[in-house]
This record gives C-alpha cells, sequence and structure tokens, in this order.
C-alpha cells in the first residue's frame, strides 16, 4: 500500500476529511475500528469525540508512529496490521471506517470480508474508494494514486455479498470560479463569496463530477435521517477547523500588529497636540509683548528714527 500520510492534492484533503466527518454521525457511543493509512491520526482523533472506543489500524509503520506521538486519548489505541488481515476476533466492534484503502489491496473482496467478521450483529462499515470511471472520463486528471481505483458497479456486488444493506454515495469536492495567473509562481488569492446572480439559476438535473464513492452498509437498515447528504464548508475560509491553534495565533499576530497601529497613530496625534499647545503659547506671547507698554514705546522710537533719516 501507499505508504504517504497526507495525501497530495487539496481534493484529496477534502475527500478524506469528509469521509470521516460524515462517518461521525455513525459511531456515537459504539466500538469502532478505523482502518487507514493516510487518516489514522485524524479519523481516530475525530471519531473519538463521539464513540466509545476507536481503535487506528494501518499497515504503515511511520503512521504508527506518527500517531502515536500526536494523538492519545484515554478511548483510543493503534495498531500495525498487514491487511486485508484484521488481528481481532469475530464481533469485536459495533463499526468500522475505511476511508480510501481498500482500493490499494490486491483483493479488495478480502478486505471487505475481513471488515465484515470482525463487525457484531447489525455492525455497520463506512468504506469508499476512488471512482476509477470517473477519473478515467477526467482526462485532465493526473494523479497516479487513482490509478488502482475501483468501477462502481464491482464495489457494489463486493459489498451486497456481505451486507443486507448498502446505501452509495457519490463524493466530490465542489468550491466555486476560480482565476490564477498563468504562471508557476503561488500567490495569494482574494476570497468573495456571492449568492446567485440570478434567481432562475439552474444546475441541470445530473450532480457535478465526483472523484469518490462512499458506502454505508450494515444488515439493518440505516435510519432515514442518517441518509441525508452532507456537506463541509471552510471554516472563515480555512479549510479545517482543527486548525483552530494556528487560527487564534494568526488572530492574536494580527491583534499585535492593529495595537502597534494603533499606538503609532496615537503617537502622531500626540505629538500634533502638542505642537498646536506650543505654537498657541508662542501665539499667546507675541500677543501679551505686542500689547505691553514697552513694545508700544519701541515701536514709537523706532517711527521717529525713520522720520529722523529724512
Amino acid at each position: 500500500m501507499n505508504d504517504q500520510l497526507t495525501p497530495g492534492t487539496v481534493e484529496n484533503v477534502y475527500n478524506l476529511r469528509t469521509g470521516y466527518r460524515f462517518a461521525k454521525r455513525y459511531v456515537a457511543g459504539k466500538s469502532v475500528i478505523n482502518v487507514s493509512p493516510e487518516g489514522v491520526v485524524y479519523g481516530t482523533e475525530l471519531l473519538a469525540q463521539t464513540a466509545k472506543s476507536v481503535v487506528g489500524l494501518t499497515d504503515s509503520s511511520e503512521a504508527l508512529r506518527l500517531a502515536t506521538t500526536v494523538h492519545s486519548a484515554p478511548n483510543t489505541s493503534y495498531r500495525e496490521a498487514d491487511l486485508p488481515e484484521l488481528p481481532y476476533p469475530e464481533d469485536s466492534f459495533d463499526a468500522a471506517i475505511a476511508i480510501a484503502v481498500g482500493e490499494n489491496l490486491e483483493r479488495p473482496e478480502d478486505f471487505v470480508a475481513e471488515l465484515k467478521r470482525i463487525l457484531r450483529q447489525d455492525g455497520i462499515l463506512i468504506i469508499s474508494t476512488p471512482d476509477k470511471q470517473a477519473y478515467v472520463n477526467d482526462r485532465n486528471y493526473k494523479d497516479q494514486n487513482h490509478k488502482r481505483g475501483m468501477y462502481v458497479p464491482i464495489f457494489r456486488e463486493i459489498l451486497e455479498q456481505r451486507f443486507g444493506h448498502v446505501n452509495l454515495y457519490r463524493q466530490g469536492v465542489v468550491a466555486g470560479g476560480l482565476i490564477v495567473l498563468d504562471t508557476d509562481e503561488l500567490v495569494a488569492a482574494s476570497v468573495e463569496s456571492m449568492r446567485s446572480a440570478s434567481t432562475r439559476a439552474t444546475f441541470g438535473t445530473k450532480p457535478p463530477v465526483t472523484h469518490f464513492v462512499l458506502a454505508v452498509c450494515s444488515d439493518s437498515e440505516v435510519r432515514e435521517e442518517d441518509e441525508a447528504p452532507y456537506l463541509l464548508l471552510d471554516l472563515e475560509r480555512r479549510i479545517f477547523k482543527e486548525h483552530e491553534e494556528q487560527h487564534e495565533d494568526i488572530k492574536l499576530l494580527r491583534d499585535e500588529i492593529q495595537q502597534m497601529q494603533d499606538t503609532e497613530v496615537q503617537a502622531f496625534l500626540n505629538a500634533e497636540r502638542r505642537l498646536r499647545e506650543e505654537l498657541q503659547i508662542l501665539k499667546e506671547r507675541l500677543q501679551a509683548r505686542e500689547n505691553s507698554r514697552a513694545w508700544r514705546l519701541l515701536n514709537t522710537y523706532r517711527y521717529l528714527r525713520s522720520r529722523l533719516k529724512f
């Protein structure tokens, strides 16, 4: 399998994070296994917020070291395994999460069989894979990581062989319009948001192009409210909510810059005020001198001197 810990494109990041946030609504109070090389850290940490317990399972030694170092909680643990075998007895978990894992295996059907084996009765599986046909149709897409994706009919067939109920979802990244300078240099972009320019805008009956397919599988029917679509939006034009710490650092930096600017402006205003006060004092002194008797006599003397010259 690919040992890359983080996906290489923004689309991959969105697909991974959105998949786990979608899966989170199915795991509250349950014992969960999260099988992933790329999402073992993020996925386990996120699922553990509501799950009773989460085991992060990966076939990457590097991912395992990172997971045990970066995140630990009383209800989480991590383990390395040689997929597709899962080192757990039958009926071990209430839910299994496998985001973008099985398509990298030689026999994904064996992996699904193992996931089914370790699930308890009426356990639930959330699993996703790149849609191979979507990437084949997309001539502009050159991501080599998805050459071994799965065709949707094959994906569905493998799942329906093991589970009584399989709900398939299309998954993709839809952001908006972008205009960038045709250069290799990376520059900052201005960001705006808008409502539809037309009250009669139509978007067609077909969904936008999606490169992933996600399935919710169980032997019992899934609640209707859990079948609702899921949309992950940027938080204040940032990609992921977990960057709150960096966001706070940026906010503190901005506050410091603003305070420095305010201090400089106030210092300028204070200096201007002092100058005006000093000018006013000089003006008052001149007026007082002009009104004094000595000043009037001096002016009379100057006048007489000027007349005597003639």
